[in-house]
């Protein structure tokens, strides 16, 4: 089991602004905070960052793997700035997440086999989500085969993460 922490968001009232005016010390603090919480990866969400994705998610992930060693799991729906992301990163990123919409899988896979990420699979099709267990089961096996033909290996994926929403608990 993985233990994600969540709180470093663009949504937050405070570290949304930090992030937007590239402000490091707020970001660093809860990526230290997050670490004294026992987490095993730093979730840096920055929504879909339409202006200037890349550069913001670059710089994001610079800043925090200055102050920790924990490895990040990037979100965002921005491809060119999750590409950005995998870059900065030192070390195995997870990218969270990829599902089975048009476009998705077939740009973010081989990103996670370029850089040698973990993938989150989401479990949404062209037609959202599943409707019951064995739709899931179909998608899961759809993902499964789609990413096996970019060359991600089974172990680099995962459709269940537990999620730390407050890590100052």
């Amino acid at each position: 089991m993985l233990l994600i922490g969540e709180n470093l968001n663009i949504m937050s009232k405070t570290l949304g602004p930090a992030l937007k005016e590239r402000k490091g010390q707020p970001i660093q603090d809860m990526a230290r905070a997050e670490v004294q919480a026992g987490i095993d990866y730093i979730d840096v969400n920055i929504g879909p960052a339409r202006k200037d994705g890349p550069d913001l998610l670059g710089w994001a992930v610079k800043t925090i793997q200055e102050v920790v060693i924990l490895p990040l799991s990037l979100d965002t729906t921005n491809m060119d700035a999750m590409e950005a992301g995998l870059a900065a990163h030192r070390g195995k990123a997870i990218i969270n997440s990829v599902s089975l919409q048009p476009g998705r899988a077939e740009r973010l896979l081989p990103l996670a086999k370029k850089h040698g990420s973990y993938v989150i699979a989401l479990l949404w099709g062209a037609e959202g989500m599943p409707r019951d267990e064995n739709e899931r089961a179909i998608m899961a096996v759809d993902f499964l085969q789609k990413a096996s033909e970019f060359g991600i290996p089974n172990d680099n994926i995962s459709s269940e993460s537990v999620r730390i929403r407050d890590s100052q608990r």
